[in-house]
C-alpha cells in the first residue's frame, strides 16, 4: 500500500479510488433507476415552482438594488453640482454686495447717489 502526503495529510491511493467509485456509482444509480420519472416530477412540482418563484424574486430584488444604487450615485453627483453652484453664487453675491462694488455700479447707472460721509443719526420719538 503506497502512502503519500498531500497538504500535511496522509492519503492512500486506494482510499481516493474508493471515494471516486462511490461518486460514480451514485451518479450511475440516478441515471439507471430513472429517478426523474414523470410521476416524481408531478409530485415535486409545487417545490419546483416554489424554487422558480424564489429565483425570480431574487433576480428582481437584485435589479431593484442596482437601480437604487445607480439612483443614489446620481443624486450624490447632483448634490455635489448644486453645492458647487451654491458656493459660486454665494461668492458672486459677496463680491457684488461689497460697498466698493455698490458705489461703482451706482456711478455706472448714473443715479447721482453718493455714499454717506457722516454716520447715520438715531431718531428718537417721545411717547406722550
Amino acid at each position: 500500500m503506497e502512502i503519500f502526503k498531500k497538504n500535511n495529510i496522509e492519503f492512500s491511493k486506494e482510499k481516493e479510488l474508493k471515494i471516486a467509485n462511490k461518486f460514480y456509482e451514485s451518479v450511475k444509480d440516478l441515471v439507471d433507476k430513472q429517478t426523474f420519472t414523470q410521476a416524481r416530477l408531478i409530485q415535486n412540482l409545487p417545490f419546483i415552482l416554489f424554487i422558480a418563484v424564489l429565483g425570480i424574486v431574487y433576480i428582481a430584488n437584485q435589479f431593484h438594488a442596482e437601480k437604487l444604487v445607480n439612483e443614489v450615485n446620481q443624486l450624490k453627483n447632483e448634490r455635489k453640482e448644486k453645492r458647487a453652484e451654491y458656493i459660486s453664487s454665494a461668492s458672486d453675491l459677496m463680491r457684488v454686495t461689497r460697498q466698493s462694488e455698490v458705489i461703482k455700479r451706482v456711478d455706472e447707472a448714473g443715479l447721482g447717489l453718493k455714499p454717506l460721509t457722516s454716520p447715520p443719526n438715531k431718531i428718537v420719538v417721545d411717547e406722550e
